[in-house]
């Protein structure tokens, strides 16, 4: 997971109302609701960032205590359900990474 570099998919567009930010499409396909913490993500999920940069980015802004909260998990997850709602460009499996040698 700290090398990945999630990158959100094109045509998404972001609009911050308060404390939560509206991802959406511009046919209006779908809504998505994000708290402070998602919206973070989201805006690292560029392509450039690891998730252990989330991470750290995560942990400076929020300021909170690593041994309460697992951060790490709360990433994954988080990316999980962007992949899920068709928001981040398709993640790749571990096995296919995997190089397997010749016969």
């Amino acid at each position: 997971m700290n090398e990945e570099k999630p990158r959100r998919v094109d045509g998404v567009l972001s609009k911050a109302l308060g404390n939560e930010t509206l991802l959406y499409w511009a046919d209006g396909k779908a809504i998505h609701v994000l708290n402070p913490t998602a919206h973070v993500i989201w805006e690292l999920c560029d392509g450039q960032h690891t998730t252990i940069e989330m991470e750290n980015a995560i942990q400076s802004q929020f300021q909170l205590p690593e041994a309460q909260v697992d951060i790490a998990g709360d990433i994954e997850r988080m990316l999980q359900m962007f992949v899920t709602a068709g928001l981040l460009v398709q993640r790749r499996e571990q096995s296919e990474s995997v190089l397997t040698p010749g016969i």
